[in-house]
């Protein structure tokens, strides 16, 4: 009977929460990873697929950038990935770059400044910052010379795909106002 236990009904529960961890070595995270990177792929359509312009991909955050450059393969971009803004801009200095996906933050040479000197290298290139920042607060602590696409993190992985084959298909500069995606 419920009275012969005072605390029924009461009990709370709690969500279990966890993380996922890039290069885990168990297939369970491969899997995701991969299947996540599929269905976007799967979802981008032609509107959204490669001409197989080269991307440079610098992003700090391995789970992310990995997640990122699986995308991009899938959508069938020659895809050069690069941790940090020296290594990335080291990259920009050898290779023919279309576009740079760039986090803002990171150790170094930031997006901001990373962006900056892919234009100064590749002036027809086309380039698309990621942040969990609000873009007025990137605008007021880096100081853009040029304005650039931005999407908010988390990223959505479809909306990713489709601005920048946008900004691909653009024939000059970037776009006129920030993008954001949900």
């Amino acid at each position: 009977s419920r009275s012969s236990f005072p605390w029924y009904g009461t009990m709370p529960r709690i969500p279990l929460v966890t993380k996922m961890v890039s290069g885990y070595p168990g297939t369970r995270d491969r899997y995701r990873r991969r299947r996540t990177a599929e269905r976007a792929g799967d979802r981008v359509g032609e509107r959204t697929t490669s001409g197989g312009e080269t991307i440079l991909c610098a992003e700090d955050d391995a789970a992310v950038r990995g997640l990122v450059v699986e995308v991009l393969r899938a959508s069938g971009y020659d895809v050069r990935v690069a941790s940090v803004g020296a290594e990335a801009l080291a990259l920009a200095q050898r290779s023919r770059i279309h576009a740079l996906v760039s986090d803002v933050e990171m150790p170094g040479l930031n997006g901001v400044r990373l962006a900056e000197r892919v234009l100064a290298l590749h002036p027809d290139a086309k380039i698309l910052l990621t942040s969990g920042l609000p873009h007025e607060e990137i605008v007021a602590r880096f100081h853009p010379v040029a304005e650039f696409a931005f999407l908010d993190k988390p990223l959505n992985l479809l909306r990713l795909t489709q601005v920048l084959r946008l900004l691909l298909d653009q024939r000059e500069g970037c776009l006129p106002t920030p993008t954001r995606g949900s």
